[in-house]
């Protein structure tokens, strides 16, 4: 199954471009899953819906591999990779998202805490099977919040302004190309920050 196609955005594929080959599948998976978290929360009609659609993700990436439901290529794919990070990463994903349905009023605390657990479940999970232990995980907070804001335009504040320094080390590039594409940064300049770490 190829899960480097057309459900990510220009800037997801941008960092699958990047990322070790090794990596690709597993930074592909948790983009999509987020991406199918994200749509649950937008979608939800009510927050018991959201969190229903929620628990049964989360019953069934925490089942063994045998037992997963059949036909969804995303619980397909993360038994094929059989790595007990991603099934954390994706629980710890599933958790963050649950916070903005409990919760609808995204109020700053709120966003704070999606962010860090939203954060810590692609970035440092990536970074993690990367080898990279010292990555600083306000890069992947501020991916997080800022792209719930480009996501949910309207229902979260302002950005702070102010940005974090991104490490250059190579082998985190596809995750420097995700947080600065949430900068309200111009496609070259994406490019630009791709091709030198810049």
């Amino acid at each position: 199954m190829n899960l480097d196609d057309d459900e990510l955005t220009p800037p997801e594929r941008l960092a699958l471009a990047y990322a070790q080959r090794a990596m690709k599948d597993s930074l592909a998976l948790l983009l999509r899953l987020d991406s199918r978290f994200a749509t649950i929360v937008g979608s939800a009609s009510e927050p018991l819906f959201g969190q229903l659609k929620l628990a049964w993700w989360r019953d069934a990436m925490l089942a063994a591999p045998a037992d997963r439901p059949k036909g969804e290529p995303l619980l397909a794919k993360l038994s094929e990779l059989d790595d007990l990070t991603l099934v954390e990463a994706a629980v710890t994903l599933i958790n963050a998202w649950e916070t903005l349905v409990v919760d609808q009023d995204w109020m700053a605390i709120i966003v704070r805490t999606f962010a860090d657990a939203r954060g810590t479940a692609v970035f440092g999970s990536y970074a993690k099977l990367a080898g990279e232990t010292d990555f600083p995980a306000e890069v992947g907070q501020e991916w997080a919040a800022n792209d719930l804001r480009v996501r949910f335009n309207g229902r979260v504040g302002q950005s702070p302004g102010s940005y974090v320094a991104l490490p250059t080390r190579r082998v985190v590039r596809p995750l420097t190309i995700l947080t600065m594409s949430v900068r309200q940064i111009s496609g070259p300049r994406l490019i630009w920050h791709a091709l030198t770490g810049r």
